[in-house]
């Protein structure tokens, strides 16, 4: 979700410079500064930015280098006289001197020109718009390059996942057979030598709760569901990274229920792996919008 784009021209407030910076973020955040021959326009830039942009930490910046003045500004002589008299007094108090600008810096002296603080909400002028839409456009399209390969990148993870996942399937029934094979030759060995044996019973009751309490076909089953959808979704395109992050989420929680039923060292091994990919689609997923 990073990315840059700018745009530059004339338009209804002087020579507009515009840029737009996005980065990573789980909701979207948009901040827009101005200058203050913008001020007034911070909302209705943020909204059309929310119309585009889903993901993100964005950041608005405009600055005018060419102001262009809306009235020609009037200078109010008799209010200046009354300003200045008053200044004057006040820095023969202080020991101070009074200059010019001082006086005409004063708010209502000059009338027409351009006052700092907060101005009213208003529309976007035409010209606004399209220099916005320019930046915005090359911001998306620096986006989307970097979802282009993130999502590539995250493909391959899953199908890495997958063919880890079809090992532990082919050894959890051997999981099984081991623990039938150890049990047959501990209780052999405590018999050897007396009288008493071991019904086939005993051992299939045995066996069969163990095969019961390791069982991961469940697990198996919903963590290739789960991958499978995940490469749909990343091949569909679109905003993916919250239904990503959704997935990834399902997948890490029946990884973690697989490796604590199954007591097999080799198994073991690979869930390991597994969910040091399914922490790298974690973050990737970040990523996309």
């Amino acid at each position: 979700m990073t990315g840059a784009g700018t745009a530059a021209g004339d338009c209804e407030v002087g020579r507009l410079s515009l840029e737009c910076r996005s980065v990573n973020g789980r909701g979207l955040n948009v901040k827009v500064y101005l200058a203050s021959e913008c001020q007034g326009l911070e909302s209705a830039i943020e909204d059309r930015v929310r119309q585009r942009i889903r993901r993100g930490s964005v950041r608005v910046a405009g600055i005018v280098s060419d102001p262009r003045q809306t009235s020609e500004p009037q200078l109010n002589t008799e209010f200046g006289e009354r300003v200045a008299k008053r200044l004057e007094e006040f820095a023969e108090r202080v020991g101070k001197a009074v200059s010019l600008s001082d006086i005409l810096a004063f708010p209502g002296v000059v009338e027409g020109q351009s006052r700092s603080g907060p101005k009213l909400s208003r529309e976007l002028p035409e010209g606004v718009i399209r220099l916005l839409d320019e930046a915005l456009d090359a911001l998306i399209e620096d986006r989307v390059r970097e979802g282009e390969a993130t999502t590539a990148v995250m493909l391959k993870e899953v199908e890495s996942i997958g063919e880890t996942l079809e090992e532990i399937r082919v050894l959890a029934p051997q999981v099984v057979e081991d623990h039938r094979e150890r049990l047959l030759q501990r209780v052999n060995e405590f018999l050897d030598g007396r009288a008493k044996t071991m019904e086939p019973d005993d051992v299939i009751r045995e066996v069969s709760v163990f095969a019961d309490r390791v069982d991961i076909s469940e697990e198996i089953q919903r963590l290739a569901v789960h991958g499978s959808k995940a490469h749909d979704v990343l091949r569909g395109g679109g905003a993916v990274g919250r239904k990503c992050e959704f997935l990834v989420q399902e997948m890490l929680r029946e990884a973690n229920t697989l490796g604590s039923k199954s007591p097999d060292v080799n198994v073991a091994h690979l869930v390991v792996r597994m969910k040091a990919g399914i922490d790298k689609l974690k973050e990737q997923a970040a990523n996309l919008e």
